[in-house]
């Protein structure tokens, strides 16, 4: 049974979105670096399911590929040089990394076998097979050749092809170069319309000459051998950024700027629509990532009207129609929209969801055989509607629900799929930012995880423990150990925190105190310290100051239960002493202390007893908090936890 997920409505949306990386680059990123035989790193690398899914299927066929924070290296072993997989490669729910990959397959000496989830395996496969076959390729497939399973024999030699394809797709389109490349063969394809043209750009960034004449692409002079470049960036998703132009618009008193949004001009079909629908975007910062374009997009609300999209406008914004519907249906007058029948096959039928799900909302919707007739400005109200497992259509029914009176949605997370983040860059642009309160016990790692949390949420990050240490690193300064003059100091302190490159960095008096703050000398004052009225009372008044406007991440002892006891959220978060002292020991090897681990333990189970056994404000559990064992959990794991609690206040 899929779980459900509540948006509310808010009245305007602010804030700065960095869009994540663009799935269709990503995918191609690692396909072209995997067939080049030095190393490539690729930037602001899309880490939804779909990307990943191309990097478990190249890894099975001899790739090294390693994953850091956004960031991904590939070490492929040249154009001819895959090897063949032991095992079948699951494509998950990524169409483009299955016809891609046919491509690629096609021309291997080996036997592939490829798999899917269950909405991959209903897709139509044979718009790619069949210029495949007509290529030389040997595949075979369910419900004659047609679904996955689909598997991939080693032919003869595949032979040129001019193709001319009855439908404008980058994947059909994609499949074909591909293949002819690995082949060693020429090989071009003719459209109806211009597709998207990431692989072209990507051909010609490693080195392959791409012809171009009207709607035709042609391969040039194949090389022995790629040409790869030390680093590619990949720019934002503008069908990501797509979301949030139209929720900015649509929402009143909004203002929204989305940082490096891809602008290829075989994408920008939404751009171009909003703006004819009267869309208030502006780009800024205009530049240019590598072959691709990009800009900063500055939105604010605007009356939308009704608009006629064509069949070949379709193919530059054939992603973004569902929540171009959702524009639509806040504009004034008609929107009509044909020539989409390839929305039919989509991770769902489109067409059809749009229809059955916006419905439930009020949305006024004709469906057609290729598409849908909106009549803007029905009163949309709040009802359970159903995503389909499509990530698209999930994200779009978000947008309508905040803009209109709220929504709840089946299998809403599906959207991780491309945009792991957008619940929580949401939840931060809107009008209702919440007070998080972190507890827990010494070392539990509140604040390595707390800073993260209130990074991804746009929130500002508290260390209240960083506070108690300012004020027993100034009393070492002193040399006092006397609990007045402690508390008077206290008082008197001038503390600052502040971020820079997402580090927090701590000043007292106007000095940085970062690093001393966190010498075992202060560690072992701070329950003193921590004990003292004064200090106690005068730190509280300066959290809760803080805290007065919402938005804030707070970890400490008694946040959820003394220093915010209303915050809207309260997790207390805890570990084994041993994991503790672990975690510990690392941090301080790290700094070039020489520490015992097994005095650490003791040091942290004394800190827990001294801790829980103040009179002041002990360390408890609050009633209302969550309980959060961390002790075989990863950072990462802790995170999403958190924040999947955040999306439910």
């Amino acid at each position: 049974m899929q779980e459900w997920h509540t948006i509310k409505s808010a009245k305007n949306l602010t804030g700065v979105i960095e869009i994540p990386g663009d799935k269709s680059i990503s995918h191609r990123s690692i396909m072209f670096a995997a067939l080049s035989n030095t190393e490539v790193t690729i930037t602001n690398f899309l880490e939804g399911e779909d990307c990943l899914s191309t990097i478990d299927c190249f890894r099975k066929l001899g790739t090294t590929i390693t994953r850091g924070d956004g960031t991904v290296t590939v070490k492929g072993n040249g154009l001819h040089g895959l090897v063949e997989p032991t095992e079948v490669l699951d494509a998950g729910n990524s169409g483009t990394t299955l016809r891609l990959m046919m491509g690629i397959m096609a021309a291997q000496p080996f036997f592939t076998v490829f798999s899917g989830d269950s909405s991959l395996s209903k897709r139509p496969m044979g718009r790619v097979i069949q210029p495949l076959t007509q290529m030389g390729a040997q595949i075979r497939a369910r419900a004659n050749d047609r679904n996955l399973p689909l598997a991939i024999m080693p032919s003869d030699g595949l032979k040129a092809v001019a193709y001319q394809s009855p439908v404008a797709s980058a994947q059909v389109k994609s499949a074909i170069l591909l293949a002819g490349l690995c082949a060693g063969v020429p090989a071009s394809v003719n459209e109806p319309h211009i597709s998207r043209d990431h692989t072209e750009k990507m051909l010609e960034t490693f080195g392959v000459e791409v012809k171009r004449e009207g709607t035709c692409v042609t391969l040039g002079d194949i090389p022995a051998e790629l040409t790869a470049p030390a680093m590619i960036e990949v720019p934002g998703d503008i069908s990501s950024a797509a979301f949030w132009m139209v929720a900015g618009s649509i929402c009143p008193n909004s203002e929204i700027v989305l940082k490096n949004v891809g602008m290829n001009p075989t994408r920008t079909g939404i751009y171009d629509a909003l703006i004819e629908m009267g869309a208030d975007i502006t780009c800024e910062n205009e530049r240019m990532s590598g072959a691709e374009p990009v800009a900063d997009l500055r939105v604010r609300s605007a009356q939308l009207h009704g608009i006629t999209l064509r069949e070949e406008d379709i193919p530059r914004l054939i992603d973004e129609i569902p929540i171009l519907a959702v524009a639509a249906m806040f504009a004034e007058g008609k929107t009509v929209i044909k020539g989409a029948g390839e929305l039919r096959v989509k991770e769902t039928d489109r067409i059809k969801a749009i229809c059955a799900e916006f419905t439930k909302m009020g949305a006024v919707i004709e469906e057609l055989s290729d598409g849908m007739i909106i009549t803007g400005g029905a009163p949309l109200h709040t009802a359970d509607c159903d995503s389909y497992g499509d990530h698209r259509i999930a994200m779009a029914l978000a947008i309508a629900g905040t803009a209109a009176e709220g929504v709840r949605i089946e299998d809403a997370h599906c959207a991780d799929i491309s945009y792991p983040t957008f619940y929580q860059d949401l939840a931060r642009i809107g009008s209702v930012k919440i007070a998080l309160a972190i507890d827990g016990p010494a070392g539990a790692g509140k604040s390595t995880i707390a800073k993260q949390v209130a990074k991804r949420l746009g929130y500002v990050y508290v260390d209240t423990g960083a506070m108690f240490r300012v004020v027993a690193w100034k009393a070492i300064q002193e040399n006092t150990r006397d609990t007045d003059e402690i508390g008077r100091l206290a008082q008197t302190i001038q503390l600052k925190m502040t971020y820079e490159d997402g580090n927090l960095e701590v000043f007292a008096d106007g000095t940085d105190v970062t690093n001393a703050i966190r010498t075992p000398e202060v560690t072992a004052l701070v329950p003193t310290v921590a004990q003292i009225p004064a200090v106690r009372h005068s730190l509280l008044l300066m959290q809760r100051q803080m805290a007065a406007e919402g938005g804030i991440v707070m970890d400490g002892r008694d946040i959820g239960t003394n220093v915010l006891p209303n915050a809207e959220l309260k997790i207390y978060m805890t570990a084994s002493i041993e994991e503790r002292a672990h975690r510990r020991y690392l941090e301080l090897v790290a700094k070039g202390y020489e520490v015992d681990i097994k005095a650490l333990e003791h040091e942290i189970a004394e800190r827990d007893r001294m801790d829980m056994e103040r009179e002041i404000a002990p360390l408890v559990q609050a009633e209302d908090a969550i309980y959060l064992d961390t002790t075989s959990l990863s950072i990462e794991e802790v995170i999403q936890t958190i924040l999947s609690y955040t999306q439910r206040v």
